[in-house]
């Protein structure tokens, strides 16, 4: 028995630790974060590149966001269908795709994930109609209702075609202009290929219908269930999931609406100095680690102390740009060492 103890002493005392130590110092772990948010601050649009859903606390990373992250941090990208199924005969037809993304760096894989999409999904298999578009003999009673809203451009109420492409029952048209009489409907903008053009929008009950075109859907399905595996590969890859979250805009499109283009205002950074990738360059022209050098240490004292630029460009200017000395400047000015300074949870741009 005491052999054994001492066999398993001897073997463990063996193992070497260095395969279970940090992959990088704190000091480049730091700079790595405060990199993401100032990418996020300067580079990414709420509304276009992630968004709030409305009853949800963490924004939601959007494709477009996805991709700027895998150009800001180099990522090569292979994507790889893992299972499909395609029932194009059935009753009811079935399709199914189960994708993997994976990321790369330098011939090295950072992350992967895997989404799936299918057309059983609410969002593909059903419709949701008003009663004027209901189909001929379709049991209304049958049928699943919600309270929503339809629109139409002023110059199709104004016509009131009731034959044609566009034609619409006369009393369809007569709800329109009762709500304008009576001032219920909201006067609003419908986007169109030659600018946004003058609508009016009223309260309408929908009627949920089965989607008769499911198979008009297959390339949307295929794409929705590839861009699902695209976000979860990158928030693993660049530790975003701090940030953000995914998927959140699977919900009905009426619970998220992304800002119009002129409404989008970039996202302002706070008055703060941050490392930049100039920064950790200049600190490392060896290819050493930032941490130890007087550049790194003067911007990451600057960042840990929430000092703003233009402050810390002065003292650089008053010391001829002698980071060394520029440091113990600051070092003579605020005792907490700057190691010790941690980024805050309002450090999130958002």
């Amino acid at each position: 028995m005491t052999d054994e103890i001492g066999k398993e002493l001897t073997v463990s005392d063996t193992i070497n630790h260095s395969g279970i130590m940090p992959a990088m110092p704190i000091e480049i772990a730091i700079s790595r974060r405060a990199e993401m948010i100032e990418f996020v601050r300067k580079i990414m649009h709420d509304g276009t590149d992630y968004g709030l859903i409305p009853g949800t606390e963490k924004k939601t990373l959007l494709k477009p966001g996805a991709e700027k992250l895998i150009t800001f941090f180099g990522f090569s990208v292979s994507l790889e269908i893992l299972t499909s199924n395609e029932e194009w005969r059935a009753e009811e037809p079935l399709f199914f795709y189960l994708y993997r993304v994976s990321l790369h760096k330098d011939g090295k894989l950072v992350a992967e994930g895997d989404g799936s999409a299918n057309s059983m999904e609410s969002k593909h298999r059903y419709r949701w109609i008003t009663l004027d578009d209901l189909p001929g003999g379709t049991k209304i009673a049958d049928l699943l209702t919600k309270d929503g809203t339809i629109s139409e451009f002023q110059f199709a109420i104004d016509k009131a075609q009731t034959s044609g492409k566009y034609g619409k029952p006369a009393e369809y048209w007569q709800k329109f202009n009762d709500a304008i009489a009576d001032g219920s409907a909201a006067p609003i903008e419908r986007h169109t290929k030659n600018g946004d053009r003058p609508a009016y929008e009223i309260k309408s009950t929908l009627y949920r219908i089965p989607n008769p075109d499911i198979a008009n859907q297959v390339n949307t399905i295929q794409k929705m269930a590839q861009k699902r595996a695209l976000v979860c590969a990158v928030l693993v890859a660049c530790n975003a999931s701090e940030f953000f979250t995914q998927d959140m805009e699977d919900m009905s499109q009426s619970s998220f609406s992304p800002p119009a283009s002129s409404d989008i205002v970039e996202v302002k950074p706070k008055e703060s100095a941050q490392v930049s990738r100039e920064d950790i360059q200049e600190a490392k022209p060896n290819g050493g680690s930032v941490g130890g050098d007087p550049t790194s240490q003067f911007w990451l004292k600057v960042r840990g102390l929430g000092m703003d630029s233009a402050a810390a460009n002065t003292i650089l200017a008053e010391n001829n740009r002698d980071f060394a000395a520029a440091f113990k400047v600051l070092e003579a000015q605020h005792t907490p060492p700057v190691n010790d300074v941690i980024p805050a949870e309002d450090d999130i741009p958002f």
